[in-house]
Order: C-alpha cells, then structure tokens, then sequence
C-alpha cells in the first residue's frame, strides 16, 4: 500500500513540474490604474504595471519607469527627397532623404 501511494506521489509531482514548463506563463492586468497606487514592498523588490508604462521599486525605495506603455501612432504618410520604384515581376522600391509623417 506504501508503494502504491508512492507510485502516486512521483507520478503527480512529475505532472506539477511538467505543467510548469509546458508553455510560457504570462500576467493580465487590468484594469491598470496610475503609478501612485503602486504599493512599494520593503523587504523586496516590486514590479508594478501602470497606465503609462512599467515601473520597478528595489528594496522599498521609490519606483522607477521601465517601459512605456504608449504605442506610437501608425505613419500616415512617407515624404522622400528622391524615389524610384522599378517595374517587373517584383518591383524594387528606393528612396533617400524619407520622413515619415
């Protein structure tokens, strides 16, 4: 009886450590409010997702930005001092002096 409860153990220990490195884990946030409700831990590090961006407290002390959380607005236009776009099968698009607006 010893045996079989074992047996089982190992089996769902080895299930747990399997299920772990099975696929990526990842975090939702929502909804993700602004950087003074992040709450600062003294006895260790804490990482805080905010409406701006990431912040980071290390050992208590005051957060400090990560990343960004602001995704820059698509182009909407491209201005090229000089351009030329070859024709054929599969064309070939060169340009210099470009800004994109």
């Amino acid at each position: 009886m010893k045996k079989a409860a074992f047996v089982v153990a190992l089996l769902v220990l080895a299930e747990l450590i399997i299920a772990q490195t099975s696929s990526p884990s990842q975090i939702t946030l929502k909804p993700i409010a602004a950087v003074a409700g992040c709450v600062a831990d003294a006895t260790g590090d804490t990482l805080c997702g905010a409406s701006d961006g990431f912040y980071i407290s290390v050992a208590g002390g005051s957060f400090q930005k990560l990343a960004t959380g602001v995704v820059p607005p698509p182009a909407t236009s491209i201005s090229c001092t000089t351009a030329s776009l070859s024709t054929g099968t599969s064309g070939n698009f060169t340009a210099s002096g470009c800004t994109l607006k």
